[in-house]
């Protein structure tokens, strides 16, 4: 049930602009936002991935499918081999969106809980109506599904309610990720009008989190497949090369996805490691601005080796934690040390 990433993938956030301004979102996204990929530039990029032996494609934004040119960067990434998945809100498909639909491999509808908690995050009154449209629409294309939950304090009581909700709409997966304090988020924290305020998630929390994804795997066996994003500190503690990317003096001439999985682009064309939020000066390179493998021989030269300090020392801090809490969200600790070590 772990959430570590096995698939070498990359991570495409292809725009910030999104119809909806969650009180959640790791990224900032909005209605007003304009920021976005330029498709031509990203297609080859995907090219050149793909020879860095990544495998997976994933895509977010913001909104995906209101990027204008998803269904064609779809069809790229499909021609180049890749698998293809997507994360949306759900709220704006509709059928004149199949197309882009039939082009993935797996779609995660993202849904916050019940009714009024879905449209409280969500800041709009019709989210859960839509988004259950949304799904409707998904059905009818035949396509693999999943539901994404991002995991509050308040909704941890609601998770048996979550993965009798995906059962019912027959999705395949129910991906559980602890919120991070990080973009939105972490602005809205102690707001006077933020609902997040005190939402920082403890090791209690965590914690109950595991074993309710494990009591409620064991309830729908092969009905549902039960993901969390958190890790285990004494499965850590054991491999840490789960968390460590590696130097690739081993291997000689290692592809870049030998040694960093996965792989962020951002919505303002950045590559950031492994996260999101990691910070300006981990950043390695922009898309469309020079070659990958030569951006690759770089990150070698210049970050990697500031890139496996930051991990292996916060590795180092969380396996001696002996009375520490046994599951912990790593990325969202990753974020929040490489944003004040390595800022610009």
């Amino acid at each position: 049930m772990v959430g570590a990433i096995a698939s070498k993938t990359v991570q495409v956030h292809l725009n910030r602009r999104c119809n909806l301004a969650c009180a959640h979102c790791y990224s900032a996204s909005g209605p007003r936002e304009t920021e976005e990929l330029p498709a031509p530039a990203l297609i080859r990029f995907l090219g050149e991935a793909a020879n860095e032996g990544y495998g997976v494609a994933a895509f977010s934004g913001g909104e995906p499918f209101l990027y204008p040119d998803f269904a064609a960067v779809l069809e790229a990434a499909k021609a180049l081999g890749l698998r293809r998945l997507a994360v949306t809100n759900g709220t704006v498909l509709t059928d004149g969106r199949a197309a882009a639909l039939g082009l993935l491999d797996l779609v995660a509808v993202s849904v916050d809980g019940r009714e009024a908690v879905h449209n409280r995050i969500r800041r709009s009154p019709t989210a859960f109506a839509r988004m259950l449209k949304g799904l409707d629409v998904v059905r009818r294309a035949g396509l693999p599904f999943g539901i994404a939950h991002t995991v509050t304090r308040d909704s941890l009581p609601d998770l048996p309610w979550m993965a009798e909700f995906a059962v019912e709409q027959g999705a395949r997966i129910l991906q559980l990720h602890p919120l991070g304090m990080v973009g939105a988020a972490k602005d809205m924290e102690g707001a006077t009008e933020g609902n997040l305020e005190g939402a920082g998630l403890d090791g209690e929390i965590l914690a109950r989190t595991w074993l309710t994804a494990l009591a409620l795997q064991a309830d729908y066996g092969e009905r549902l497949t039960i993901h969390v994003d958190l890790f285990n500190r004494a499965t850590l503690a054991a491999r840490p090369e789960l968390v460590v990317p590696g130097d690739g003096l081993e291997e000689g001439n290692p592809l870049l996805s030998d040694i960093l999985n996965p792989l962020v682009v951002m919505a303002n064309g950045d590559l950031s490691p492994i996260c999101h939020a990691m910070g300006p000066a981990l950043r390695f390179g922009r898309l469309g601005a020079e070659p990958l493998p030569q951006i690759a021989r770089r990150f070698r030269a210049t970050v990697l080796g500031d890139l496996r300090a930051l991990c292996h020392g916060l590795w180092e801090e969380v396996v001696a934690d002996d009375d520490g809490w046994p599951y912990l969200n790593w990325y969202e600790l990753l974020e929040t040390r490489a944003q004040p070590q390595f800022a610009s």
